[in-house]
């Protein structure tokens, strides 16, 4: 992504993500885990597969828009944990699947998903983040960086299936009316990379993580 933003003049607040089979799932791994890079993701042929059990929440930001068939191996029911989940909680979520077909390219559904991708623009300054993480390198969201994950928190991915008792860590911040900022994780380290969108440099933050506070006077 960073290679074709320099090669070519890229809007990177509409790049989308897609793949076809296992770059499908691929594309499904890469949304989930790195939000805040896509204006939307359009697996195709693909499931929801490991580690997007575990960060099925960071699609509260992220447009999902899957096209499968509906004989292609079951693929809609193995992801229907994730689906589901985020259907119930009123995620932006498509699923265009075709009847009596299996694993296929769906040309037929290309007009449809160029009509969909300019109606859904990336949010580069949401002011609530959200997120769950399981590799010490999925660490940015926005505008928030973590380091250092709880022992308990880390799924390298040649462990699987999840050994018992492993949960995702959880990244929680928001900016707050008044411009206080709140941070909430088990991280060891925070950085928060601040904006004029976020919060007025000609004012005094106030930043609380995990109930701490720490508050800002410098220029």
């Amino acid at each position: 992504l960073r290679d074709a933003c320099r090669r070519f003049a890229i809007d990177t607040d509409h790049v989308y993500l897609s793949g076809h089979g296992t770059g499908g799932e691929v594309a499904w791994d890469l949304g989930l885990s790195h939000p805040d890079l896509w204006a939307g993701v359009i697996p195709i042929s693909a499931k929801a597969d490991r580690y997007c059990r575990f960060y099925r929440e960071n699609a509260s930001q992220l447009p999902v828009y899957m096209v499968l068939g509906e004989l292609d191996a079951g693929k809609l029911s193995d992801s229907s944990p994730v689906l589901d989940w985020m259907i119930a909680r009123q995620y932006n979520v498509s699923v265009s699947e075709f009847f009596g077909r299996c694993e296929d390219h769906f040309s037929d559904e290309i007009l449809n998903l160029f009509d969909w991708m300019p109606r859904h623009r990336r949010e580069f300054f949401p002011r609530e983040i959200a997120v769950e993480t399981m590799r010490p390198w999925d660490n940015f969201f926005w505008w928030v960086e973590v380091e250092g994950l709880t022992e308990r928190s880390i799924l390298p991915p040649d462990v699987w299936p999840a050994p018992r008792g492993v949960r995702p860590m959880s990244v929680e911040a928001e900016v707050r009316a008044n411009g206080t900022i709140s941070v909430r994780t088990g991280a060891d380290q925070v950085t928060l990379w601040l904006a004029p969108e976020l919060v007025s440099f000609s004012s005094p933050v106030s930043i609380s993580v995990n109930g701490r506070r720490n508050r800002r006077d410098d220029d």
